[in-house]
């Protein structure tokens, strides 16, 4: 064999194990986002119980609707970019399958639990859209972040007869 034979034959091998290397490394780390989704995204029963809350009670409670271990709740608004929300409030960033940085018309919902995701949900803002009342900065700076005692709203109607979520201290 030639030594040029040689050479392209080990520089073949050595694309070969790489791009093997590669499309496992790849498909280990979409396989991991997909379970992470599957686990911690919410389902459309979610967002119908916080329209049914509001409209039936004109409140929304979290504490009321989200049967599961949390401490936080995160409100993100339409075009924000999730993960330098994280960024900013110092939380741990996990890739979520989210559309808010390109759709008008939901409101990222995140329960984080010690800085952590723990379930989420791309809310229609037709089934409600949340507002602030002068003391969270959800419309200033496009998101906030409460504590599960402060995780509640109030019904009001708005322009159109639009279902607005307005925060209240009051449960």
């Amino acid at each position: 064999m030639s030594v040029k034979f040689m050479k392209e034959h080990k520089i073949f091998t050595f694309l070969l194990i790489f791009l093997l290397i590669s499309g496992f490394a790849f498909t280990v780390y979409e396989f991991r986002i997909r379970e992470f989704n599957k686990k911690t995204m919410l389902d459309d029963i979610f967002s119908e119980a916080i329209h049914k809350n509001a409209l039936v009670y004109e409140k929304v409670n979290f504490n009321d609707i989200a049967d599961f271990e949390w401490s936080q709740l995160l409100l993100i608004r339409s075009y924000m970019n999730p993960r330098q929300v994280f960024e900013d409030e110092g939380l741990r960033w996990q890739n979520m399958r989210t559309s808010i940085k390109y759709h008008d018309g939901i409101t990222l919902i995140v329960f984080l639990y010690d800085n952590q995701i723990v379930a989420f949900r791309d809310h229609s803002r037709e089934m409600g859209d949340f507002l602030a009342d002068g003391n969270t900065h959800l419309i200033r700076y496009g998101y906030s972040l409460f504590d599960r005692k402060d995780a509640n709203f109030r019904t009001q109607f708005g322009r159109e007869d639009r279902l607005d979520l307005v925060h209240s201290l009051q449960n």
